[in-house]
Parts: structure tokens; C-alpha cells; sequence
């Protein structure tokens, strides 16, 4: 398992993350509205799925390459989600 199938794999999971948290059920559920939706919710078993193989590779790779690799990859999606939210306020 290489470096890039780690970046591929924490994006994923990443991306699935932020969806996570802008779901309407989620959020109703903070909001007091519904009961806990996670349960049997996709979004959530694709998460867990990412999560265990990104882990996996982090376990292959050790933790200090690895931490590099994921810091990089966070700031670089930072970065696109600050690029598209100002492309949002222009539009």
C-alpha cells in the first residue's frame, strides 16, 4: 500500500465527513427535531469503511510519514472548500 492509496482514501473519508455534517437529518437531530439518524444511514458506513482502510495503510506506513501525508492532504481540502465557498458568495 503506497502513499498516494492513502491520500485517496482520506480524501474520501474527509469528503464523506463533510457531507456528514451538513445533513439535514444530522442537523436536525443537534437540533432537537429527530431522533439519532446514524444508525442506518450510508453516508455513516462509508465513513467507517474509508476510515478502516486509511487506518490500515497508516499502520503500513507508520504514523510519522503518514501524519505528513494526512496534514497535507487536510490543508490542501481546507484550501478547496475556502476556494468554493467564495466562488458561492460571488455567484
Amino acid at each position: 500500500m503506497s502513499e498516494e492509496e492513502l491520500r485517496k482514501n482520506y480524501r474520501k473519508w474527509y469528503e464523506l465527513t463533510e457531507k456528514c455534517l451538513t445533513c439535514k437529518k444530522w442537523e436536525d437531530f443537534r437540533n432537537g427535531i429527530a431522533d439519532y439518524p446514524c444508525e442506518n444511514c450510508d453516508i455513516r458506513k462509508e465513513i467507517r469503511y474509508y476510515f478502516d482502510k486509511w487506518m490500515k495503510i497508516v499502520e503500513i506506513i507508520g504514523w510519522d510519514r503518514a501524519r505528513k501525508i494526512i496534514d497535507q492532504e487536510t490543508d490542501e481540502l481546507r484550501r478547496e472548500t475556502r476556494r468554493k465557498m467564495k466562488m458561492q458568495k460571488k455567484c
